[in-house]
């Protein structure tokens, strides 16, 4: 494993108000999960907080202004990459209005989808693991 690896990273479910999310699709070139669908995020940078790694990376990847007030930590747990390298990855949802569009400035793809369709394809980094808190987050949201 390089030393220079981050040992924490934050992933981020953007949510619009009609209850679909944004994925991400990598590029060919992309050292994990190359060519695969996944919920964005990044690596915290030196002792950068999981939070501002998802309002940095949000801004980074998509231009988006996310508020650190307006995102809800979800869950965490730990990634199995290769070379025995095994980051803490905190997952957040963060909601945005519809006058936010995002723009693809990383990976090569993008995808608004509901929950059934992230549910049929095979994820990245071992993301199938947030769906169950993702549909308990969506099913708690609709009863408010």
């Amino acid at each position: 494993m390089e030393n220079n690896m981050p040992q924490k990273g934050a992933m981020f479910i953007i949510l619009r108000p009609d209850g679909t999310v944004l994925m991400q699709l990598r590029d060919a070139k992309s050292k994990f999960y190359p060519n695969m669908w996944c919920f964005p995020g990044g690596g915290c940078s030196g002792d950068e907080e999981p939070i501002d790694t998802v309002i940095r990376e949000a801004k980074e990847e998509y231009g988006l202004n996310l508020e650190k007030s307006t995102c809800r930590f979800l869950m965490e747990y730990q990634l199995l990459l290769p070379e025995n390298y095994c980051p803490t990855a905190y997952i957040f949802i963060c909601p945005i209005d519809l006058e936010q569009e995002p723009i693809l400035n990383e990976g090569v793809d993008m995808k608004w989808m509901k929950i059934n369709e992230i549910k049929k394809i095979e994820l990245g980094f071992e993301q199938k693991i947030i769906i169950p808190k993702l549909e308990e987050f969506l099913r708690f949201r609709e009863k408010v």
